[in-house]
């Protein structure tokens, strides 16, 4: 009797090892690069968001940035390169008073704290990342995974339709 306990435990074992050798890959995938290098920071809040839907059948994935206070987001302002559009008091005015706003650029897939320049050729689009920061919150969003002009106009009219409707953009909650 203790052989099939046995057998049935070591079974299971190896159904569990293979079962996380699969998700692996997703485990690691969800941790972007810049979410790692922000993640262990106290003064804002760092997500990755899989998969979120952004149209009937076009996901992508998001890093989120979301700042503590005005402090923390003119660091990310400054990180991101977007010190030319805002002050340190704009940063500031703009979450005190909630003032709807977005800031967006294109960035290199690899590397979302450097400029992409203008696109060229429909294989740009499998470079790039959206970077674009939302001057109420103070927050970064970084949509990856553009990978085709279809997939960019989505992402651009869901970020003209958060500017009217607020539900559109994930949420820091």
């Amino acid at each position: 009797m203790t052989c099939k306990t046995n057998k049935h435990i070591i079974q299971l074992a190896i159904f569990l090892i293979i079962s996380f050798a699969i998700l692996m890959p997703v485990v690691v995938q969800a941790q972007t690069k810049i979410y790692k290098e922000y993640e262990h920071r106290t003064d804002l809040t760092a997500m990755c968001i899989l998969n979120f839907t952004i149209a009937d059948s076009v996901k992508v994935d998001i890093t989120v940035l979301v700042p503590n206070d005005a402090d923390a987001a003119y660091e990310l302002v400054k990180d991101f390169g977007f010190e030319n559009a805002m002050t340190k008091e704009d940063v500031e005015e703009a979450m005190r008073t909630e003032e709807e706003g977005l800031l967006r650029k294109l960035v290199w897939r690899n590397n979302p704290k450097k400029r992409f320049g203008p696109i060229t050729s429909p294989d740009d689009y499998k470079k790039i990342s959206v970077l674009v920061y939302n001057t109420a919150k103070g927050a970064i969003l970084i949509f990856h995974n553009v990978d085709t002009i279809e997939r960019y106009k989505f992402i651009s009219s869901l970020l003209t339709k958060s500017l009217t409707d607020k539900e559109a953009l994930p949420d820091s909650n």
